[in-house]
């Protein structure tokens, strides 16, 4: 036998390694799928001015407002207005023991009378030599005291007889017909509302810009739709302690009464313009976290970029920082991109 030549015991073996390599299946080659392109729509970042505006809420008060009290108190006589009525300075609107009012205020007022009639009579004894500098003290101190008794008595009939010192709309009436009042009671509520306004306040950190006579819309949920139009007639110039907010007055005509005192109203305050500003649609927008970004197309990829937001409105919100003009913001199917996916506007793929 040749010491090269395959033992003969060894040839099954070989032919069953042969046969069994023969039937083994090839390993599938695999093919790399292309990313699927997704579709967006495009704004380019170009500078523009923007007005800030801020939304703030608060109630409706009549500009000027008056609530009467009964300074005696006693039985409501008579009550002669109700919630709605327009009344005019110095009218009645109902009696309260007025009568036991109007004798008081005759008493102290002939007292005072008599008073004033004793000084008069003490000075001139004085000045013909026959009475003392404190005799004729003495009478004035007496007629001054007098003449506060009086004007006491001339409010005390006013609070009874409910004289509004305001003309104006009734916003509350306090007394039934026959009703019992004690001393100090309130009557009546009175607010000229021809023109009104509404209290609100600013944060410190939105006071940039806002100032008297700043523009502001009024809305009321009663009134969807109807924009009163004012401006900021008073300024708070000290931050207050309990809401970390500077009061502003707003004030608007309101010529037909449709509004009346303690509605919630929604101020929209115009804050100030900036101009030369890089400004995107709202939707252009996102969040994850903390951060806030944009998707910005480059040569037909997204890019994620983070950003610094500035002021924003309902459409439009300004870029601080990480945009620059010409960028292409993707607006419409930015939220289906991701950082380093390809994307085609409009109709081509």
């Amino acid at each position: 036998m040749n010491k090269h030549s395959t033992p003969s015991l060894l040839w099954p073996v070989l032919a069953t390694l042969v046969l069994a390599a023969g039937c083994q299946k090839p390993a599938p080659t695999v093919v790399e799928k292309n990313d699927p392109l997704v579709r967006v729509s495009l704004v380019t970042a170009q500078l523009s001015n923007f007005s800030e505006t801020g939304l703030y809420y608060g109630k409706l008060a009549g500009t000027a407002n008056a609530t009467l009290i009964s300074v005696l108190g006693g039985r409501v006589d008579s009550v002669l207005a109700s919630e709605g009525s327009l009344v005019t300075a110095g009218q009645s609107l109902g009696k309260i023991n007025a009568e036991k009012a109007q004798a008081t205020l005759n008493m102290v007022a002939l007292a005072e009378k008599i008073a004033k009639e004793n000084l008069e009579r003490q000075r001139q004894f004085f000045k013909d030599g026959n009475a003392s500098q404190i005799s004729v003290d003495q009478a004035e101190l007496a007629w001054l005291t007098a003449h506060n008794t009086s004007i006491d008595a001339q409010k005390a009939l006013e609070g009874a007889l409910a004289i509004t010192p305001i003309g104006g709309t009734v916003t509350h009436r306090y007394v039934e017909l026959y009703q019992e009042l004690p001393p100090g009671s309130p009557t009546f509520a009175v607010a000229s509302i021809d023109t009104m306004k509404v209290t609100i306040g600013i944060p410190e950190p939105e006071m940039a810009g806002v100032a008297e006579g700043n523009a502001a819309e009024v809305t009321v949920d009663s009134s969807p739709g109807t924009i009163w139009k004012g401006r900021v007639s008073r300024l708070g110039r000290e931050v207050s302690a309990d809401t970390l907010t500077f009061a502003a007055e707003v004030t608007f005509d309101n010529p037909d009464h449709k509004l009346l005192p303690g509605t919630s109203a929604t101020v929209n305050l115009h804050r100030r313009d900036l101009a030369n500003r890089i400004l995107v649609p709202s939707e252009a927008v996102l969040t994850q976290g903390q951060e806030s970004f944009v998707m910005v197309e480059v040569d037909g990829v997204a890019h994620r970029v983070p950003v610094t937001l500035g002021p924003t409105s309902k459409t439009r919100t300004v870029i601080a920082q990480g945009l620059k003009v010409g960028d292409h913001v993707i607006v419409a199917g930015n939220n289906l991109t991701s950082d380093g996916a390809r994307v085609v506007t409009g109709e081509n793929k």
